[in-house]
């Protein structure tokens, strides 16, 4: 069991602070964001998204597209996508 899994698992974790970790995986991105009660304005802030994971946060209604363009890894195409709403 990694770490990560260790902190997820723990019932005294908050897991809106695991939600603003930079380094994490498509995986572990993935389970906190079906993940109830977890904050996915800092969710799409923090780590680096694939192109799914993006679309799905930039069609999320609950999701604050000025967080998700704050987040210092998105790729050229990403911020061109930013770029092309109001």
């Amino acid at each position: 069991m990694d770490r990560f899994d260790m902190l997820f698992n723990d019932s005294g974790v908050k897991k809106d602070f695991l939600a603003r970790n930079s380094n994490l995986t498509t995986e572990q991105i993935d389970l906190l964001y079906s993940t109830e009660g977890v904050d996915k304005d800092n969710l799409a802030h923090y780590p680096k998204l694939t192109d799914e994971q993006f679309t799905r946060f930039f069609n999320d209604e609950g999701v604050g597209k000025n967080y998700l363009a704050q987040n210092p890894n998105l790729t050229t195409e990403q911020i061109d996508l930013l770029y092309s709403t109001k």
